[in-house]
């Protein structure tokens, strides 16, 4: 009987293998050997292939196949299986799914490199960092798009010949600030990539006038399509400065052919001109899809293209007129070394024609006849002193006058259709104008109508009642017809842009104002005020809020903002009555906390219901009485989910949602309050605001981190106008600062830990308040941070509670020691059989466990701790990391709050008696809800009670909540572990 049971065991798996090879992928065969060529690192590798789930399990087995020997031999399980894990997350959940065979994911999606650049583990970072910008994008073009025109700005990489290396991987162009064409491409592949896009990159070694190489990005949607990294048109792929030259390009000679990156196996590879000999990289001839469809240049024209430069042959951005006989004049400006070498702006002029260029307003001119097409046109300027008070006026006025320009003759049709489209949406908009026009120009009114989440015909009667809802003495009142009909209809990302568009058209077509700018709106439309307004204020003069619900919005960005409430008492649907009598405290409260901020008109109309009886029609008048305060002598800015780059005089680079930064400004000086944890911030001047010719001062915590003339350049008032076609929101003059950083006033620790033998060191930082008394006991706050801020470097850790601990109103409240531990790089707090699922407590903890508590030991024995006042808090791996840590020591914890992270919940007897707020985003798609509301319940049957925050629609940055005001803060430090009495000995 044991014989037939063995032979029908072989033959069954005989009969499973011959199923498989009949329906194998051709590189099946190849694992094996890819394990060989592994070397010493085949342990590593084959752990990826074992641990790797089975619907996951051919993507490994193409990357090991696939993947350069170098990687082979070097890269880690962990960041194979990760790889994996968020790529065909993305693939999966992308709305073209569909359209995105899995051949196409192997090559495109699945890969975590282009070509030799470092390999960082990007996967997780970017997912959630860029997910917002595509969330309503339907097609891999769209979303491709979006990534192009406002990834760089969010991550704060600008293209430079200055940046350290041509070949830098994503996190190296982002720690510089600067990239290459290649840099660039690199860094919207992977972003691409994170979002279920298929990208690669494509380049040229060598145009074929011999001008030099570049680089870009290819996209995959039912056929290939390029687009420029950081050379955005818009929203239209397929086009870019160098579709020309790419039309020359020549396949009879690979020097001057276009090739794809790939990782599939070929014949050539692809010409890496930074590192020519280096031939690892798979390459695809593309040279003919480039070449067939050069548009030809009109007869009797040619291409002229213009550079400057400066004392150093560096390029520099000027204004640039170009005239001649019987040709209108042309104004454009030069490209500076953020543009890619050989992007020069392009003029079509008539041939053989004599022309005049005049750079930077009479600095340099050239006379010169049209003789061939892609004529260069080079001039060397001398060096160029900044713009005196009045250049400055003066470029204003000829920039404006070309703007304008410029916005009736692309806008023209739109304003005329009283239709605006925006990607994917459209926003049709009705208007009127009442009274004369005042000398500075119209008021406008932007009034937004009710409905939300109900069919169109319903929105669109909301729309046709908003019409007549209200009438101003003076201006155009608009109403806008939502782009959607959802619950959210005005606050979802894409109205800021909408109505950035429509504010500069109206602007420009009917002679509006930029300081009296106003919105309104009732019911869905108060939910818009309430959401809009903070994050828009620098945009408005006042806003009015009509019977609307604030949702998880807060009031601290309207500082400089007029902001009237108007609210039914009887209107207690979604609670908006009672909110809206919290939020007149609230303002109110802000106020007298902050004198000279958050100007407020707020009634609560009693006996009324959710109509109102036009009694709201009195905010109208009180509006008006207010323009745009554009120079505040102090900003708050606390960003929305939908985030800005810029808010009055203050920018960012790299905007996080729930950041805040306050500044404030008395004179010459300016001192930053709050830094929000930005890496830079700039401050923007200009003659109204100082005087330009004198110094200006910046501190920080009593620190100076600027003392200087900031020059007036061109570069800025072009840029600030940019931005946002307001032609008073221009500034001349612009100052980067870098805060004081996160790791100010946290002292380096370590603790050592035995690893196989051998003692190893473990980083951690430690911080606690100036001046404690003698006798003080405080409390202590142990932090774990998640997986993205693992490494060496003592500092990632402090990302998030460690900096908001010590910068934050709310958290400053409560006097605390930090401690924040760091967990190396291929390391975890607590070790998974994979990643984010739930974890099973071992015997011993894990190397960087042993250190948290180590650290926590040595802390309570040197730093003034009170021993019944210990708190864990830790976010996604530290989310794991509190769960684990809190079983093994439940004496040592108050209170503890675990965020978006899981455990074991076999251990719940051990947490039942430890006071617990676990905190999950309903939404979060890197560790699954369950994760946390598994332990939830198991420690509830235990008998525990322990609170929980399940975060409606919320992703991963569960934290953001959990750390902020209405958070589990507060209640935290309000735990106290019972006082014991022991017996005397």
């Amino acid at each position: 009987m044991m014989r037939n049971d063995g032979w029908m065991a072989r033959f069954l798996a005989m009969l499973l293998l011959g199923c498989f090879l009949l329906h194998a992928p051709a590189w099946a065969g190849e694992v094996d050997s890819a394990l060989d060529r592994a070397g010493e690192n085949r342990e590593q590798i084959q752990q990826a292939l074992d641990q790797v789930p089975d619907d996951q399990r051919l993507g490994m087995e193409w990357l090991v196949t696939h993947m350069p020997e170098e990687d082979l031999r070097t890269l880690d399980a962990t960041f194979l299986l990760e790889n994996c894990q968020y790529a065909y997350a993305a693939w999966r959940e992308a709305p073209w799914h569909e359209e995105v065979s899995e051949e196409m994911f192997f090559e495109a999606i699945l890969p975590y490199a282009s070509i030799n650049e470092r390999r960082d583990n990007w996967r997780a970072d970017f997912r959630e960092r860029f997910a917002h910008h595509v969330s309503e994008a339907t097609t891999p073009s769209e979303a491709a798009a979006i990534l192009n025109n406002e990834m760089y700005g969010q991550v704060g990489v600008i293209y430079s010949t200055k940046r350290p290396k041509a070949d830098q991987s994503p996190y190296e162009s982002i720690d510089a600030g600067l990239a290459s064409c290649t840099g660039l491409t690199v860094l919207l592949v992977d972003a691409c990539r994170s979002q279920g896009i298929p990208a690669r990159f494509v380049g040229t070694p060598l145009w074929s006038d011999g001008s030099g190489n570049h680089s870009w990005v290819e996209v995959w949607d039912d056929g290939w399509h390029f687009t420029g990294a950081a050379e955005p048109t818009g929203m239209e792929l397929d086009k870019a400065w160098f579709s020309g030259r790419a039309g020359t390009a020549d396949r009879t000679d690979p020097i001057n052919g276009i090739y794809a990156a790939t990782w599939a196996k070929s014949p050539i590879h692809f010409p890496m001109s930074w590192r020519l000999h280096d031939e690892t990289v798979g390459g695809i001839d593309v040279t003919d899809r480039y070449t067939v469809d050069r548009q030809p240049v009109p007869e009797g024209m040619a291409r002229v293209r213009f550079k400057a430069v400066g004392p150093g042959d560096e390029r520099i951005m000027v204004p640039l007129r170009i005239s001649g006989q019987g040709m209108e004049p042309i104004e454009t400006s030069t490209r500076d070394e953020r543009f890619d070498g050989n992007d020069h702006v392009t003029v079509l002029l008539p041939s053989d024609t004599p022309v005049t260029a005049d750079f930077r307003h009479g600095a340099g001119t050239m006379d010169f006849v049209v003789a061939e097409d892609e004529q260069l046109a080079v001039i060397k300027l001398p060096d160029t002193q900044p713009f005196s008070e009045e250049q400055a006026r003066s470029t204003r006025t000829s920039m404006l006058r070309r703007h304008a320009q410029l916005v009736r003759d692309q806008r023209a049709a739109e304003h005329e259709a009283r239709t605006l489209t925006i990607g994917e949406h459209e926003m049709p908009f009705w208007y009127t104008i009442y009274g004369e026009k005042p000398e500075g120009g119209r008021s406008l009114y932007i009034s937004m109508h009710g409905g939300g989440g109900a069919p169109a015909e319903v929105n669109d009667s909301q729309w046709e009642n908003q019409k007549k809802l209200y009438t101003p003495e003076e201006g155009v009142y608009l109403a806008p017809r939502a782009p959607t009909n959802t619950w959210n209809l005005w606050h979802q990302g894409h109205i800021d842009d909408f109505y950035d568009r429509l504010i500069e058209n109206m602007i420009v077509f009917e002679d509006v104002n930029p300081d009296r700018v106003y919105i309104m709106g009732y019911s869905a439309g108060g939910d818009g005020v309430y959401q809009l307004a903070p994050r828009m204020a620098d945009r408005l003069a006042a806003a009015a809020m009509m019977a609307g619900h604030p949702n998880e919005t807060r009031p601290d960005g309207l500082r400089n903002l007029p902001f009237a409430l108007h609210m039914g008492g009887e209107d207690s649907a979604y609670d908006r009555n009672r909110i809206g009598r919290e939020w007149k405290a609230k303002l109110a409260q802000l106020a007298e906390a902050d004198p000279g901020g958050y100007p407020h008109q707020a009634q609560i109309h009693e006996g009324k219901g959710h109509w109102m009886d036009k009694k709201d029609a009195v905010a109208l008048p009180w509006m008006a009485q207010h323009d745009r305060n554009r120079y505040p002598e102090k900003i708050t800015w606390l960003q929305d989910d939908v985030t800005h780059g810029r808010f009055y005089w203050l920018a960012v680079d790299t905007p996080v949602a729930r950041q805040r930064i306050v500044v404030e400004r008395d004179g010459q000086v300016f001192r930053i309050i709050e830094s929000g944890g930005a890496e830079q911030i700039r401050l923007r001047l200009n003659d109204e605001m100082v005087d330009m010719d004198r110094p200006v001062i910046v501190m920080q915590e009593g620190r100076e981190l600027f003392r200087g003339i900031v020059p007036r350049t061109y570069e800025t008032m072009s840029r600030t106008l940019a931005e946002r076609g307001d032609p008073l929101g221009i500034y001349t003059g612009e100052l980067i600062v870098e805060p004081v950083d996160s790791a100010h006033g946290y002292k380096e620790g370590s603790v050592d830990v035995e690893v196989d033998g051998d003692a190893r060191a473990y980083p951690y930082r430690i911080r606690r308040p100036d001046r404690i008394a003698e006798g003080e006991r405080l409390p202590l706050v142990v932090f774990l941070h998640g997986a993205g801020e693992r490494g060496d470097d003592n500092v990632s850790q402090l990302k998030y509670f460690p900096q908001r601990a010590f910068s934050e109103e709310h958290l400053l409240r409560h006097r605390c020691i930090v401690l924040a531990p760091q967990c190396p790089s291929g390391e975890s707090w607590v070790e998974f059989d994979h990643p984010y699922e739930a974890s099973m407590k071992q015997e011993e903890a894990a190397p960087a466990m042993q250190a948290a508590i180590a650290a926590v030991q040595r802390v309570l024995e040197q730093e003034p701790v009170d021993p019944f006042r210990v708190y864990l808090v830790g976010l996604s791996m530290g989310g794991y990391g509190t769960w684990d840590l809190a079983a093994r020591h439940p004496e040592l914890f108050a209170a503890i709050v675990p965020i978006c992270g899981g455990g074991d919940p076999a251990t719940a007897s051990q947490l039942a008696s430890v006071p617990t707020w676990a905190f999950h985003g309903t939404a979060d798609t890197v560790v699954p809800e369950v994760r946390t509301v598994e332990m939830v319940e198991a420690i509830q049957d235990a008998g525990g009670s322990p609170k929980y925050s399940a975060l409606e629609g919320v992703g991963h940055n569960s934290w953001s909540t959990a750390f902020g005001p209405e958070g589990g803060m507060d209640w935290m430090f309000d735990q106290q572990r019972p006082t014991i009495c022991e017996p005397a000995p």
